[in-house]
C-alpha cells in the first residue's frame, strides 16, 4: 500500500472520529425560564479595582448572579434571554440606609400620600436609579410589612425594603410624621411601643433624640435606655436620630447600635 493511500485513510478516519465525538458531546444546558445573560459590558465591581471591559454575566431564574467573567469564557445556557451591553457599565446595586418613602409629593409632606401604589412607585424609582435596597427610618404605615414579606418570598421587581415601622417619638418632642407616629410620654409607654413594633416584625427600632436647637423637650435618658434595652431583648437593633455629639456618647454607652442625622 502506498504511503499516500495510508495517510489519506488515516486522515479520513480521524476526521470521522472527530465528527462522531462532536456529535456525542453533551448539549449546553437548557436555561430555566427567567434566566438572563448580560454580554460585553464594562464591569465596575466597587472594590477599588479599575473597571474591566468585555465582561459577561449569567443571572439565574431566582434573580441571582450565577457567573460573571470574560465574555470569551461565557457558556450561555440554551434559551436564556440575552442582552447586549457593549459600551455600557454594570456595577453593584447601591444601598440607601436612611430614606422616608411615599410621604412627600412635590414639595408637600402628608401622610395621606402613603398608599400602596405610591410606595411601589417610589421603590421602583429607586431601582431605576440603581438603588436596589433601602431602609425606611420610622415613617412607614403597616402596609409595608406584607409588601416586604412578599419581596423576600419571591424575586423583587423593585428596590428591596427594610423598615423600622413607626419610630418612637417623645411626646412634645421632635420627630415623626403627624398622623402616623404616636408620641409616648412615659417609660412604660415607650416599652409598649417597642414591643408593638417588634410584634410586627420590624427590621430594627428607631427613635428620635433631638430638641430642635433647644426649642422643645428632649426624650429623657431613662426612656431612651428603656427603648434600647427592650429592643435588644426582642432581638432588634436600635438606631436614633441625634443632633448633638454630647447626646451621642451616653446613648452609645447604653447600647445604641447606630446613629442617624
Amino acid at each position: 500500500m502506498a504511503f499516500g493511500d495510508t495517510f489519506g485513510r488515516l486522515s479520513f478516519a480521524a476526521a470521522a472520529l472527530a465528527l462522531f465525538t462532536a456529535s456525542c458531546a453533551p448539549p449546553a444546558p437548557t436555561a430555566p425560564p427567567g434566566t438572563k445573560v448580560l454580554k460585553d459590558f464594562t464591569l465596575f465591581d466597587g472594590t477599588g479595582k479599575a473597571p474591566v471591559g468585555n465582561q459577561s454575566m449569567i443571572i439565574d431564574d431566582k434573580g441571582r448572579i450565577s457567573w460573571v467573567g470574560p465574555t470569551a469564557e461565557l457558556k450561555a445556557p440554551n434559551g436564556a434571554e440575552t442582552t447586549e451591553l457593549a459600551g455600557k457599565y454594570v456595577m453593584p446595586g447601591l444601598i440607601d440606609l436612611h430614606v422616608h418613602i411615599s410621604i412627600v409629593r412635590g414639595l408637600k409632606q402628608d401622610i395621606a400620600f402613603y398608599t400602596e401604589e405610591n410606595v411601589k412607585q417610589d421603590l421602583q424609582n429607586f431601582a431605576k436609579f440603581g438603588v436596589t435596597t433601602v431602609q425606611v427610618m420610622g415613617t412607614d404605615k403597616d402596609l409595608i410589612f406584607p409588601l416586604r414579606d412578599a419581596q423576600r418570598a419571591g424575586k423583587p421587581t423593585m428596590a428591596r425594603v427594610y423598615t423600622a415601622g413607626q419610630g418612637i417619638v417623645f411626646k412634645g418632642g421632635y420627630g415623626g410624621v403627624v398622623g402616623l407616629n404616636q408620641p409616648v410620654a412615659t417609660v412604660d409607654e415607650a416599652i409598649a411601643a417597642v414591643n408593638a413594633q417588634a410584634d410586627k416584625k420590624v427590621d430594627l427600632i428607631k427613635f428620635w433624640f433631638d430638641d430642635a436647637l433647644g426649642t422643645i423637650p428632649k426624650m429623657p435618658a431613662a426612656m431612651s435606655k428603656a427603648i434600647i434595652d427592650t429592643a435588644h431583648a426582642r432581638g432588634r437593633k436600635v438606631v436614633a436620630h441625634i443632633f448633638y455629639l454630647a447626646d451621642t456618647k451616653p446613648l452609645i454607652d447604653h447600647g445604641l447600635d447606630g446613629i442617624l442625622h
